[in-house]
C-alpha cells in the first residue's frame, strides 16, 4: 500500500539488479523466505536476514525499523500516489548558517561590512538567495547570500534567518562590536592566572564616562559592572583557555578587544 514489497520478495534475489528484482530495495539484504523460525538472527542468502525489518514475518520483538531507503519510498508513495490519505510527511525546516562575520567580531566605526551565509531546504534546494539579515539596534539589514551593511556602533546581535516554500523557519546569529577602535579613549587591559587550578582574569581600563560600563566575553555579554575601572572574571574553569574581553558603555563606545590565554 505504500510501495513497500516483503523483503523475502522474490527469494535470494542477485544484489547487483537490487533496484529491479526482489523487494526493489537495495539496502535490505536479500531473504530467502519469511522468518518464521522464532529467531531473531538468521541467514538464508549468505548475508544475515532483515529479521528486524517491519517488511518480514519475524516475531514482533524482533522488528523495529525500516531502512533509509524504505523510508524515502514510502514518501514518494505518500507524495505522488497516496495523496488523498492526506498522510503526506511532514515539511522539514532549513538549515542557514551565517559564515561572515565572525561571532565576537570587532569593526570599525563606519566600516562596510560584509554578511554572508548559506541556506538550504531538503525540499526546496537552495535558499541562499532568500536569506533575511537583520540587527537587534539596525533593524532589517538586506536579503540574499551577501548583503552589505554599515552598522551604527554598539554591540549587535545579527541574525539572518530564511523561510521555506512551506512556511518553516530556521535562522543563526553571530555577536560582533561596532566602534571598539574609535571607542572615545576607552581602553582595556587584562592579566590572566588561576587560584586553586581554576582560571581568573582581572580586567582594567579607563576613558568610560558612563556609571557603569557592559563585559563582554568571548563576544557574548557577561555582566553589567560599575565603572570603577576594574573586574574580576572568576570563570571557574581550567585547564588551558583562550579568551577575548572588551567592555562597553551601555549604548555607546566600545573597548578595544583583548586576548588573554593561560
Amino acid at each position: 500500500y505504500l510501495g513497500l514489497y516483503h523483503t523475502f520478495q522474490g527469494g535470494c534475489a542477485s544484489a547487483s539488479g537490487c533496484y529491479s528484482n526482489g523487494d526493489l530495495i537495495c539496502d535490505t539484504n536479500p531473504e530467502g523466505s519469511p522468518n518464521g523460525s522464532g529467531s531473531c538472527a538468521r541467514s538464508s542468502c549468505g548475508s544475515p536476514d532483515p529479521t528486524t525489518n517491519y517488511m518480514d514475518y519475524s516475531d514482533d520483538v524482533c522488528m523495529d525499523r525500516f531502512t533509509a531507503e524504505q523510508t524515502n519510498r514510502m514518501r514518494c508513495t505518500l507524495q505522488n500516489w497516496r495523496v488523498d490519505l492526506g498522510g503526506a510527511p511532514a515539511n522539514l525546516s532549513p538549515s542557514v548558517s551565517i559564515s561572515s562575520p565572525s561571532n565576537g567580531a570587532s569593526i570599525n566605526s563606519g566600516d562596510s561590512v560584509t554578511l554572508s551565509g548559506s541556506a538550504t531546504d531538503p525540499e526546496d534546494g537552495n535558499l541562499s538567495g532568500q536569506i533575511a539579515w537583520s540587527s537587534n539596534l539596525d533593524g532589517n539589514l538586506g536579503s540574499g547570500a551577501n548583503v552589505a551593511a554599515t552598522l551604527s556602533d554598539g554591540n549587535h546581535t545579527l541574525t539572518a534567518s530564511v523561510t521555506d516554500s512551506a512556511g518553516a523557519t530556521s535562522s543563526d546569529s553571530v555577536n560582533v562590536t561596532v566602534g571598539g577602535s574609535t571607542g572615545g579613549g576607552l581602553t582595556l587591559s587584562g592579566t590572566i592566572y588561576k587560584v586553586k587550578g581554576r582560571i581568573t582574569v582581572d580586567l582594567s581600563w579607563s576613558g568610560a564616562s558612563s556609571g557603569s560600563v557592559e563585559v563582554y566575553r568571548n563576544g557574548s555579554f557577561l555582566t553589567t559592572t560599575g565603572n570603577d575601572g576594574a573586574y574580576t572574571d572568576s570563570t571557574g574553569q581550567k585547564g588551558s583557555q583562550t579568551f577575548t574581553y572588551q567592555v562597553c558603555e551601555p549604548g555607546g563606545a566600545c573597548s578595544n578587544t583583548i586576548t588573554l590565554s593561560i
